[in-house]
């Protein structure tokens, strides 16, 4: 099945007429994810038990300084994904230039791209089946009509043309730089094999160490919204403790399994929960404003009754509200497996911006205003102070004593409540395969290293690399249930995965390939795509990292 939808899923380029200087080509997109899927994808990935500390954040550091440190977060989030994506298509291009070497000496090895020497053994990247036959039918396509499929290995690289515009691309044998930019095609490169192509064995193992713990942490977190929200909700031996271990055992068996799926199985279960995020997250919203609205007349939470405020800034906060807000906005780590089945990689750069906006206003609206009526008394994981939520209706049990319960609440009500409270518990158990898949992907590649590629097509290798990623941090979740110091130490890491390594990639990539011989433009430049940009980047990010270590220790 896996070989049969990468089939699917491999763009193919069909010869539509040839002049003198420009070879014009259409990618056929058919079979693979669509923008709006892609986007369904990422979100979910984004969107994951971040989102639900964001008031707790927006309270620790202050309204108005959170609000610009996110913005901040953001904007440099879409500067160091564009580096990412602009990273795997060097590669790729060093990978199509190994391969027309090896054509002009008689091989046919398709996975050389090094940077230890011009052309190594060692092996990068994932080719699709579809795209191999392709190869395997050049000699005889490529002697025949106008309609012939292009060769991965022509005589010369073939580059995206931009001089014709988004509508209508094109690949030419082009002479001026200014017109030639790679793009990402039929290659996935894992971030850690180009963290090792591009910055060596060292920093492979350094980024496989950070990347590792912060998916780690991330599941870990997962884990623990799910039991804290349901043990709350549903409660079976009405003990804490003993009910979220209960519900720990529960989340297991549901996500361990899916883990071990692939992406292209769960696209209806992705794209239905990622409408139901937007709901929630507009219901928690809403209801907050209302009751702001309302508060001189109504009660809309019972241990709540009027907007407590929030401090615009405290400066002794910030270190742990930044740590979140990075956490919140991170999915670098996850971009080559969430770009792999994308149909039209040449809109990778705007579809991924795309997700960063509007995570971004929700990111905000959901934080600020949260964070402005709960005040001190807004959960680590915010959903949870919807358990007491009336809407406005009912009436306290003992008017001396509204703790002592509520009476004839309205339906609605309470069903509010229960989805709030409890769907984030059903939203973890989308984004928990997604991560797990990443994080098993990376701890496969710094096992098996050149040969990881071989294993990956082995199921049973997959499941128990899935299975290593999936329950420890399982596990883990029994000892410390608190999400925010979870995300806390999550953040220091997440710091590094996303800020400091993405602006080393796009230095070096640029380095390497130029030395190569081979052109450094790609289409998915942006604002930031410069070397001094990205220098900036990683010494800003760098100090960061130790900024948020050290207060965090000093912290306790």
């Amino acid at each position: 099945m896996a070989d049969q939808t990468q089939q699917k899923t491999t763009p193919k380029i069909t010869l539509l007429h040839r002049t003198s200087s420009v070879v014009i080509v259409e990618p056929d997109h058919g079979g693979g994810f669509s923008q709006v899927v892609a986007i369904c994808f990422t979100i979910n990935y984004l969107v994951g038990t971040g989102f639900l500390c964001l008031p707790f954040a927006f309270y620790t550091g202050g309204t108005i300084l959170s609000t610009i440190t996110l913005a901040a977060v953001l904007f440099f989030s879409n500067v160091t994904k564009n580096y990412i994506l602009e990273a795997m298509a060097r590669a790729e291009a060093m990978h199509d230039d190994d391969a027309r070497h090896n054509a002009d000496n008689g091989k046919r090895d398709l996975f050389l791209a090094s940077t230890e020497s011009s052309h190594s053994s060692r092996q990068y990247g994932t080719i699709s089946a579809a795209a191999t036959d392709e190869i395997e039918r050049t000699d005889e396509e490529s002697q025949g009509s106008a309609s012939a499929t292009l060769p991965l290995y022509e005589e010369e690289l073939y580059l995206l043309d931009t001089s014709m515009g988004n509508a209508a691309p094109s690949l030419q044998r082009g002479k001026e730089e200014s017109d030639k930019m790679y793009c990402v095609r039929d290659i996935k490169f894992e971030y850690t094999e180009l963290v090792h192509m591009f910055l060596g064995k060292l920093a492979e193992r350094i980024y496989i160490f950070s990347v590792s713990l912060t998916q780690f942490l991330t599941l870990w977190g997962f884990t623990a919204v799910f039991s804290s929200a349901v043990a709350v909700q549903f409660p079976i031996i009405h003990d804490y403790v003993a009910d979220y271990n209960v519900y720990v055992l529960v989340y297991a068996a549901v996500v361990i399994p899916l883990s071990c799926l692939n992406l292209n199985e769960q696209v209806l279960f992705q794209l239905i929960l990622s409408a139901f995020r937007f709901v929630l997250i507009f219901v928690m919203i809403y209801t907050v404003l209302r009751a702001t609205h309302d508060a001189d007349d109504v009660t809309y939470f019972i241990s709540q009754k009027e907007p407590e405020g929030a401090e615009h800034v405290r400066l002794q906060g910030f270190y742990s509200m930044f740590s979140i807000l990075v956490y919140a906005a991170l999915f670098h780590n996850g971009i080559p497996v969430l770009s792999e089945p994308v149909a039209n990689k040449m809109k990778l750069g705007g579809m991924f911006r795309t997700t960063l906006v509007l995570c971004s206003v929700l990111f905000w609206t959901l934080g600020y205003f949260i964070a402005s009526f709960f005040g001190h008394n807004v959960e680590q994981s915010t959903n949870l102070n919807w358990k007491d939520y009336v809407g406005g209706t009912g009436r306290p049990k003992d008017d001396s004593n509204w703790n002592a319960g509520w009476e004839d609440t309205a339906l609605w009500a309470d069903a509010l409540s229960l989805f709030v409270v409890a769907f984030p518990a059903l939203n973890v158990v989308s984004a928990f395969p997604l991560n797990a898949i990443v994080l098993g992907n990376n701890l496969m590649a710094a096992v098996y290293g050149e040969d990881v590629h071989e294993h990956e097509t082995n199921v049973k290798c997959r499941v128990i690399f899935r299975l290593l990623s999936s329950i420890p941090p399982i596990i883990g979740s029994t000892f410390v249930r608190e999400l925010g110091v979870i995300t806390s130490y999550a953040g220091i890491f997440a710091i590094a995965t996303a800020f400091v390594f993405p602006p080393l990639l796009y230095i070096q990539s640029i380095a390497i390939t130029e030395r190569r011989g081979l052109k450094r433009r790609t289409c998915y430049e942006g604002v930031g795509s410069s070397k001094t940009w990205a220098t900036f980047v990683c010494i800003l990010s760098s100090v960061a990292v130790f900024y948020v270590l050290i207060c965090l220790i000093i912290s306790g």
